[in-house]
């Protein structure tokens, strides 16, 4: 199955509607030598928000649709195949232009710190190292 066609079928939608804060983004732009002082942050930065801002269209929302990489098993995770995806936005960029609209989880270490609350809370099983 190809990619597109596995999102679809796991989440019942082609795409995803991924929302910013489209002042934020200008705002950033406009000044974006403020926000990064090495060059090469700050061009990626700047040309990640000018793709955004095209393909949002004047708008304050872009399309995107999500496949896994070619060689995994079903298993793992999901790629942003659209450039301007949030996904692949610097954070410190994502996070202003994304403010109030979008947490942003971190999972990948949360396995021990949700052993450790289940031990603590359910079993009442004190973990310190854990």
């Amino acid at each position: 199955m190809r990619g597109e066609e596995c999102f679809a079928t796991t989440f019942g939608v082609q795409s995803m509607t991924e929302c910013f804060d489209r002042g934020a983004a200008l705002f950033l732009r406009d000044h974006i030598d403020k926000f990064f002082q090495d060059a090469g942050k700050r061009d990626d930065a700047l040309e990640k928000i000018n793709v955004l801002l095209d393909k949002s269209q004047g708008g304050s929302s872009i399309r995107v649709t999500y496949a896994k990489a070619t060689k995994a098993d079903g298993n793992g995770r999901w790629f942003a195949k659209n450039p301007g995806a949030m996904q692949g936005m610097n954070r410190k960029v994502r996070h202003t232009i994304c403010d109030g609209l979008w947490i942003d989880l971190d999972v990948v270490n949360c396995h021990p710190v949700l052993l450790s609350q289940m031990c603590k809370n359910l079993l009442r099983i004190d973990c310190p190292f854990l």
